[in-house]
């Protein structure tokens, strides 16, 4: 039992697509690969950025192209080879794989699991949150949400603590 579950690993048999937690927020997609060790976690990812004409502020490329690399570091500084999953079935015990995850910027929102809508705004603002009820699920920030919030003095704002279970 256990060598046909190495070789379904290695077949890539082992796929979960659009699992659903129980929270109901998001889905992500799922490989396992017990012969590496390793679990892949893909959230598929749709950026949306919205300029502000009222303080006539618009995103450049290269600030979307900044926000958005930005963000994938400090989203996988939480999440990326930090876990591990342990199987505890008696005599399966050697099973334990590390979990890599893994952001995949789609370009159209239809494939994504997460809208990142981001707000040009003039003035330090917390940012951060997800619009329950809505699929998929849009998470709000604003231009400021990779830097530091001065207002409040903390080391940073941009987190997904609101989604935890991304």
């Amino acid at each position: 039992m256990k060598e046909n579950f190495i070789r379904e690993g290695i077949r890539g048999k082992l796929v979960v697509k659009d699992f659903v937690p129980a929270t109901n927020i998001g889905k992500f997609d799922l490989k396992a690969e017990p012969h590496k060790k390793k679990i892949t976690v893909v959230v598929k990812v749709f950026y949306r950025f919205l300029d502000n004409s009222q303080d006539q502020l618009t995103w450049t490329m290269s600030e979307k192209n900044d926000f958005k690399r930005n963000a994938r570091r400090v989203i996988l500084d939480k999440w990326a080879n930090l876990y591990q999953i342990r199987c505890i079935k008696q005599n399966w015990e050697e099973f334990v794989m590390n979990i890599n995850f893994v952001i995949a910027e789609v370009t159209n929102p239809a494939y994504c699991r997460y809208v990142v809508e981001v707000k040009k705004i003039a003035r330090y603002k917390s940012s951060g949150g997800i619009n329950h009820g809505v699929v998929p699920h849009v998470c709000g920030v604003n231009n400021f949400a990779n830097e530091v919030d001065i207002t409040k003095k903390q080391d940073r704002i941009f987190n997904y603590k609101a989604g935890s279970n991304i």
